[in-house]
């Protein structure tokens, strides 16, 4: 059975912080290109401002819960 790179990534995220390479803009000046974030395990609640990573095309999106 193959993993989506967001469930994979989630795995990993459960057992430790994950660090990943931010690529564009649209989450600047908060998260900037060539940024260095941490992605951690996920949560059962999010709260307005949160910032969280899903899977999208072409690849993993950040964005900010409002």
């Amino acid at each position: 059975m193959m993993h989506s790179r967001l469930e994979v990534l989630r795995d990993l995220a459960g057992d430790h912080a994950l660090p990943l390479r931010v690529r564009g803009t649209c989450m600047a000046p908060l998260v900037r290109d060539g940024a260095l974030v941490v992605l951690a395990g996920p949560k059962r609640v999010y709260w307005p401002g949160d910032v969280v990573v899903r899977g999208g095309t072409p690849g993993l999106l950040i964005h900010r819960v409002i």
